[in-house]
């Protein structure tokens, strides 16, 4: 665990920054000390090295500047952040020249301080181990149905982000395997010939995608929903599914509404076009045979549902991207 001391004199302020999220034990800081101003931290003599200083001092201010300098002469803490409220940008440029790594101003922001320690615990990392470690962070923020933009934002300023992004989609892959029913992992992997913002918006609709078919954490549902996911050439009627499963009809129909936000029959409807046009695109089968495949019965309801969901009438789809048409 790394050990964190605090420097700061306002007291609201000291409240704010405690009671943050960020320093959860996932993230792998406490704070161990808090000081009020720098010379009595000075006075400590303290014997281990701190591995994070945050101080609430004007660094432009002759006695801070001296106190700060010592400190940062001592070597007695691996990273500093200085906080200040006013956000004087004389505090800001005097601390950075003095070696400063971090600047803030109050009141805190949360993301700006989980950001600043996940920086630190990269900062010992190989590049392969931050790809590794960032692509597992986005996976589960994603598992949780948390905001990703703001890890992709830091991943673009430290020049990893089509590495994490290739990572993350392969362990996405991997632990999902039903994926590759509906879409082909090769698709959604960076290459030179990809803009990296285009990628970036791929790799956000690939995840609306992917999480819209999986429920948030529920037991109740997840016998039903991996059946549907493994199986969408089958017949998935709610009354076959509710005999099969043992799972009572009507239960299915008020549960699944609640936890997915969406009727049953819609639901196995998205997944049924969603594996129709993986069909289209990675087999030589007839529309026609993909629809009885399905279970449709009407090829023209089946081509109707297609464009609807699509825009794009089943045959339409079928054709390459890279198609020259002769006019």
């Amino acid at each position: 665990m790394r050990q964190v001391v605090l420097v700061i004199k306002d007291d609201s302020a000291l409240l704010d920054i405690s009671s943050l999220s960020a320093w959860a034990k996932t993230v792998g800081f406490e704070i161990k000390l808090v000081c009020k101003d720098l010379l009595s931290l000075i006075d400590r003599k303290l014997k281990t090295p701190i591995d994070l200083l945050i101080i609430e001092t004007k660094v432009a201010e002759y006695d801070d500047y001296l106190l700060l300098k010592k400190i940062i002469d001592q070597d007695i803490c691996k990273y500093i952040a200085l906080c200040s409220r006013e956000g004087s940008f004389a505090s800001a440029r005097r601390g950075i020249q003095l070696g400063v790594d971090e600047y803030f101003t109050l009141p805190f922001d949360e993301a700006e301080i989980k950001d600043f320690l996940i920086r630190i615990n990269e900062s010992s990392l190989s590049v392969q181990e931050k790809i590794e470690e960032n692509a597992l962070r986005i996976f589960s923020l994603l598992e949780e149905r948390r905001d990703v933009s703001d890890t992709l934002r830091r991943l673009y300023k430290d020049d990893i982000l089509s590495a994490v992004l290739n990572r993350t989609v392969e362990i996405i892959f991997a632990k999902k395997d039903w994926l590759d029913l509906y879409v082909n992992e090769s698709d959604f992997l960076f290459d030179e010939t990809v803009d990296e913002s285009e990628y970036r918006t791929r790799f956000q609709h690939f995840c609306d995608d992917y999480l819209s078919l999986e429920p948030p954490d529920s037991e109740e549902l997840k016998s039903l929903i991996t059946h549907i996911l493994y199986n969408p050439d089958g017949d998935l009627r709610q009354i076959t599914l509710a005999e099969k499963l043992r799972l009572n009809k009507s239960h299915i129909s008020t549960l699944f509404t609640a936890k997915m936000g969406i009727r049953y029959i819609d639901y196995v409807s998205k997944v049924k076009l969603m594996r129709a046009a993986w069909l289209l695109k990675n087999t030589d089968l007839r529309v026609s045979d993909i629809a009885t495949r399905l279970y449709y019965k009407d090829i023209a309801y089946f081509s109707k549902q297609f464009k609807r969901f699509f825009g794009l009438a089943p045959s339409e789809y079928r054709i390459p991207d890279k198609y020259q048409f002769n006019i």
